[in-house]
This record gives C-alpha cells, sequence and structure tokens, in this order.
C-alpha cells in the first residue's frame, strides 16, 4: 500500500501545475475586459482578463479538478500533512491551520 501523504503530496502539484495552466492561459489567450465591464466592476478590476473556452483550458480545468479529487479520496488533513512532512515546523506556523 502506498503512503497517503506521497498520494496527497502528488495531488496538490497537479493542482498547482492546473492553477498555473489556468492562469497562464488566461493571460496569454484571455480577452482585457471592456470599459464598461471596469465600470461595472468597479476600478480595481483594470487589468483583468476573461477566462477563454478553449481545448487548452478545459484540460488544465480538468488537471485541477482531477488534484481536487486526488486529495479528497485521500481524505486530506492539512494538519497531518504538515506534521508529516515538516516535523519541526514551528508552532506559529501550525497556529495558521488550527492544529
Amino acid at each position: 500500500m502506498s503512503n497517503p501523504y506521497v498520494v496527497q503530496s502528488i495531488g496538490l502539484i497537479i493542482i498547482a501545475i492546473g492553477a498555473l495552466a489556468l492562469i497562464a492561459l488566461m493571460t496569454i489567450y484571455g480577452r482585457p475586459l471592456s470599459d464598461k465591464e471596469v465600470t461595472r466592476l468597479g476600478e480595481k478590476y483594470r487589468g483583468a482578463f476573461r477566462m477563454p473556452f478553449n481545448a487548452e483550458t478545459i484540460v488544465a480545468a480538468i488537471i485541477l479538478l482531477g488534484g481536487i479529487g486526488i486529495l479528497t479520496w485521500s481524505h486530506f488533513d492539512p494538519c497531518a500533512f504538515t506534521a508529516y512532512w515538516f516535523p519541526n515546523l514551528p508552532r506559529l506556523l501550525t497556529g495558521a491551520f488550527q492544529c
């Protein structure tokens, strides 16, 4: 039987790859929001892009959802995961997870 923490780390890597791919696709292929949309949404969305709908975006979303599925299937617990991989992590950082 494989180590569940290794499976979870692979799931986290897959999530990171899928998220980075979606961000890259949005900035490369996405259209910027129009002035009318920026006015309606607010100035903080001035540099925002639309998400394109193409095969690359669908594949990146499937990869992201696959990583989330791996973490759900393996019952991901951030406290146990950080305790396994980083046993000497200071208590201040583990407090962020409410461990």
